[in-house]
């Protein structure tokens, strides 16, 4: 994982946070709940291999159903149609929200 701080002059860099939730996987049946669950980390694997010399950090799992993905600025305009075209071409059965914010990160990441 790359850990990246404030920028030179003490300003916090700048990425791009896209945020992905799977609508509704909570109704599943718990047996197809369980199979979407191992289709989106595989997914998520597929998608940090591609992607990560792009990534501001690594695409994780939150509460087990939603993801997220820092993006360096720089690569926003390729990466973020790609990452959520794979996303739904990648789980064809399950919609996917998605949000998208830009702001400074002063933590490591």
């Amino acid at each position: 994982m790359t850990r990246e701080r404030a920028q030179p002059g003490g300003t916090a860099a700048k990425y791009i946070v896209v945020v992905g939730d799977l609508v509704s996987s909570r109704e599943l049946k718990a047996n197809s709940r369980r199979m979407v669950q191992e289709q989106f980390a595989a997914m998520i694997e597929r998608i940090n291999r591609a992607m990560a010399r792009d990534l501001g950090a690594k695409l994780t799992i939150t509460l087990g159903d939603e993801f997220e993905a820092v993006i360096r600025p720089e690569n926003a305009h390729a990466l973020i149609p790609d990452l959520i075209w794979t996303a739904e071409q990648d789980m064809p059965t399950v919609s996917i929200r998605f949000g998208v914010g830009l702001g400074a990160i002063d933590t490591a990441i």
